[in-house]
């Protein structure tokens, strides 16, 4: 009962400092770092289930240590119960070190353990408010099967309950898409928190499907819509991103091929020369796929690139070298999970037909070149 009453408490830090001036931070509604720098803990149904408890023992029930070492002391500082919010507040004697771990308990008479034990991070004096960097596809002409947006952001975010942030709106009626991304419990961040990816519902992107046949498309052809991302998603700090994000695009028709390496057009370099290679395609692909899965091989080793851009709305991509070319026979490799902005891959479109058998040429998966 009591374990989801706190969640998402952590605070990620990458320099000591003490706090002081960055607040109120809340990273929920149950607890809060005062711009003072005083704790406060929201009891909520804790108080429900022990409402025998006065409100002295509520004041001694609390307290904070370091959360390391297991039996580190008690930090030093004063207690004040608020009956009227709820809330229990700690006054630290000394300033909490921002980025410090400290272990918040409460813990009552008869109760051999905690009613309730977390780890936070204290939040940095002066952190930086995280803001959006990117959203990829960066054109504002997509297709009506697109199948994804990449939001890219300056600094790692909370995770969790993102959907709420989130809005297609029909520009038309001015009327918000209903159930417009497909809602994983499992969200689709990158490693440190700075990309997400929202996936529109494939069942509403694939013909004779369910959802397609009850809800529609979730953007037609022909219409405008914006992105709507809400200023008031918090990033690990808990600081709001503090403005509203709109990217606003027109629909085209769908896209329905398959990647075609024979339509691409290759610029390549010179021996001794650090030129670029540079790759025109035919048309936008998925922006992190494009930069993960196209590679350039001598033999069968992979070179290993200065940087790689992607441009002109994800139909340019830029291969910048560590060192002089050397002479010889290369190739530009395409694994097979590379797709476009629809979901379509060498060898396979997303959305076919099964009832149909797909009968495709071998596709090109290599383009060779040579050095001279």
């Amino acid at each position: 009962m009591i374990g989801p009453l706190l969640t998402h408490l952590f605070f990620f830090c990458t320099s000591c400092c003490c706090l002081g001036n960055v607040g109120p931070v809340a990273v929920d509604d149950t607890l809060t770092f005062s711009k003072s720098g005083s704790l406060v803990v929201k009891l909520g149904q804790l108080l429900e289930i022990h409402s025998d408890l006065s409100d002295a023992d509520w004041v001694q029930s609390l307290s904070l240590r370091l959360a390391q070492p297991a039996d580190a002391p008690a930090i030093l500082g004063k207690r004040r119960f608020h009956p009227a919010t709820k809330e229990i507040e700690f006054i630290p004697r000394f300033p909490l070190v921002g980025g410090s771990e400290i272990r918040v308990e409460i813990s009552i008479a008869d109760h051999p353990k905690p009613i309730w034990n977390q780890v936070i991070r204290v939040p940095m004096k002066n952190a930086e408010r995280s803001k959006i960097s990117a959203v990829y596809p960066t054109s504002n002409r997509l297709p009506e099967n697109l199948l994804k947006f990449y939001v890219h952001f300056s600094g790692p975010m909370q995770t969790g309950n993102i959907y709420e942030y989130l809005s297609i709106i029909d520009d038309s009626s001015n009327s918000k898409i209903r159930l417009p991304f497909l809602e994983l419990e499992q969200e689709l961040w990158s490693r440190d928190r700075t990309r997400v990816t929202l996936l529109f519902d494939p069942g509403r992107i694939k013909r004779e499907l369910k959802p397609r046949l009850d809800l529609g498309p979730v953007i037609e052809a022909g219409k405008k819509y914006r992105l709507e991302i809400s200023g008031s998603w918090p990033d690990i700090h808990g600081f709001p991103l503090g403005v509203d994000f709109i990217k606003r695009f027109d629909v085209l028709p769908p896209e329905k091929s398959v990647i075609n390496l024979q339509r691409w057009k290759v610029k390549t370099p010179k021996k001794g020369s650090r030129d670029e290679v540079v790759i025109d395609f035919d048309k936008p692909l998925d922006a992190a796929l494009a930069r993960r899965v196209i590679g350039i091989y001598r033999g069968e080793i992979l070179q290993h690139p200065r940087s790689i851009e992607l441009t002109r709305n994800e139909t340019r991509w830029t291969w910048h070298p560590k060192q002089d070319w050397a002479a010889g026979d290369y190739r530009i490799q395409v694994a097979a999970e590379l797709e476009d902005l629809c979901g379509n891959r060498v060898d396979r479109v997303f959305d076919f037909d099964l009832s149909k058998k797909q009968i495709l040429a071998q596709p090109v998966m290599a383009i060779p070149f040579q050095v001279r």
